[in-house]
């Protein structure tokens, strides 16, 4: 019996995985985000044709000072155009919960940013973050990570 369900639990993370196309993490030195600590994500698309979902992961500790978390968010296409914008997260209800899942004074949020989209060029694409809090540098945040999952 124990068997079998080391086996189920082995078979679910593996689906869980299956879809990731692209996942990576950069790690704040001093659990700390300076506004010249940009976080640069570069992957590639070669197939087109189906849809995906785009994640934004952060991982921050209970004594982060906001409930939410303002960054210039810069994209960079195959054919050289640039598009910028600027992104709120919000890390925490207006009581002040955290949103996402903790373990002991850490959290961890996964936070959509684009749902069932195309991309439209074949290429190599950059997404850039710059945190754009009045706070410099910026506290307790520990990480932030880019998820990119085909969409089911």
């Amino acid at each position: 019996m124990k068997n079998i369900l080391i086996l189920i639990l082995t078979l679910y993370l593996m689906s869980c995985h299956k879809n990731v196309v692209y996942s990576k993490y950069i790690k704040f030195e001093n659990e700390e985000w300076k506004r010249s600590d940009t976080a640069t994500f570069d992957f590639e698309i070669s197939d087109t044709k189906p849809l995906y979902n785009l994640y934004l992961n952060i991982r921050h500790a209970d004594g982060y000072p906001f409930s939410n978390l303002y960054m210039f968010v810069q994209t960079s296409y195959p054919d050289g155009t640039l598009k910028q914008d600027t992104l709120e997260i919000e890390l925490a209800d207006p009581k002040g919960r955290w949103h996402g899942s903790g373990l002991g004074d850490i959290f961890d949020l996964h936070a959509p940013l684009k749902q069932n989209f195309k991309f439209t060029q074949p290429g190599k694409y950059r997404i850039r973050f710059i945190q754009a809090m009045r706070t410099d540098p910026l506290p307790l945040l520990m990480e932030i990570g880019v998820e990119l999952k085909l969409s089911k």
